[in-house]
C-alpha cells in the first residue's frame, strides 16, 4: 500500500490486519502514537519495542505484545516470528486488552465522565449497549 489514504480506507486496512508492527525508536519512548492506540482499541497483536510507555500500557491492560530490544532487522524479525507462532494466545490477550481499554477510555466514555462531572443531574450513556459487548 502506498500514497495517501482516506480515513475510511485507512481504518478498513487497519481492521484487516492481524498483527501490527510498530518499529519505533527512542523518540516514541515518550511521544504518542495514534496507530498504537488504534491497534490497541481494535485488539490487534502488537510487535513493539520492549521498553517505553506504550508497552507498559499494553501490558497493564493484559496485552502480551511481542517485543524487540533494538531496531536491528534480526531483532524485529524475531519478534514478528514470535507473534506469528504464538498468535492465538497473543490475539486472545489483545482482545481482552481492547475490551479493558474500550470500557473506560473510548471517546464516548470520556465524554460520559466529563458530562457526569460538569452537568448537574446528567445521567445515561453515550455508548449503545451492543457496543459494550
Amino acid at each position: 500500500m502506498s500514497g495517501d489514504l482516506s480515513a475510511r480506507a485507512y481504518y478498513e486496512f487497519l481492521s484487516g490486519l492481524d498483527i501490527v508492527v510498530l518499529p519505533y525508536g527512542q523518540r516514541y519512548a515518550v511521544h504518542g502514537s495514534g496507530i498504537f492506540i488504534e491497534a490497541l482499541m481494535l485488539g490487534k497483536v502488537l510487535v513493539m519495542p520492549s521498553s517505553g510507555w506504550m508497552v507498559e500500557l499494553a501490558r497493564s491492560l493484559g496485552a502480551r505484545p511481542a517485543v524487540f530490544d533494538t531496531l536491528e532487522p534480526a531483532d524485529v524479525g524475531a519478534a514478528i516470528r514470535f507473534a506469528v507462532s504464538h498468535f492465538d494466545d497473543l490475539r486472545q490477550a489483545a482482545v481482552e486488552a481492547a475490551r479493558a481499554w474500550n470500557a473506560t477510555e473510548s471517546s464516548a466514555r470520556t465524554l460520559e465522565r466529563w458530562i457526569g462531572q460538569t452537568v448537574p443531574g446528567a445521567t445515561g450513556t453515550l455508548v449503545p449497549a451492543e457496543a459494550d459487548g
